[in-house]
């Protein structure tokens, strides 16, 4: 429970890291008189596209302070290659495992911090609506090729896991959506 705590902690931290550039970028909205519910969406779209980006692309050894080159390398495509045993290898190493919180930490984590990124691009850019599924999707083939170069594990479950829980958010957006114009329509 305290490993999840401080995952949650320095999550928030790294997502700070998005509000001045947020602010910066958006300040002539702002002047203008924006409005205050897009405004805070896109605010926490780039806070959370930034706790992904932080806490699964950059090194560990950067998380604790440690900032030297070792940490990036070429990258290991051997994993890619096999992929068919691989999957098979995944499934089989879940089945087998007695502790059942590394899957659900794996498959929860996965899931959870790509549910934002879903769930508020369709409501910030209304244009995109099942298109934030693509964005997530995008985003997470960014991030796995960037651990690539790094000593990050990449791998492609994570993409599809990703990819789900973008769909998650997408969907949870539509219902809130209908909801609200039931209420607004009653």
């Amino acid at each position: 429970m305290k490993a999840i705590f401080d995952y949650i902690i320095s999550s928030f931290l790294f997502s700070l890291i998005a509000v001045p550039f947020v602010i910066l970028f958006r300040y002539k909205n702002y002047k203008k008189g924006a409005d205050f519910k897009k405004e805070a969406a896109i605010m926490l779209f780039f806070m959370s596209a930034t706790l992904i980006f932080c806490q699964t692309a950059i090194p560990p050894q950067f998380m604790s302070g440690n900032f030297t080159l070792s940490a990036f390398h070429s990258p290991d495509f051997s994993t890619y290659l096999e992929f068919p045993y691989i999957q098979l290898g995944w499934i089989k190493w879940m089945l087998t495992l007695k502790e059942y919180s590394e899957i659900v930490i794996n498959i929860g984590g996965n899931l959870i911090i790509f549910i934002p990124i879903g769930f508020l691009a369709p409501y910030i850019w209304k244009n995109l609506k099942a298109k934030a599924i693509l964005i997530g999707f995008l985003l997470s083939c960014f991030v796995e090729f960037i651990q690539l170069f790094t000593d990050r594990t990449s791998d492609y479950n994570d993409i599809i896991l990703n990819t789900i829980g973008t769909a998650i958010g997408y969907v949870l957006c539509l219902i809130i959506k209908k909801i609200h114009n039931k209420r607004a329509s009653s």
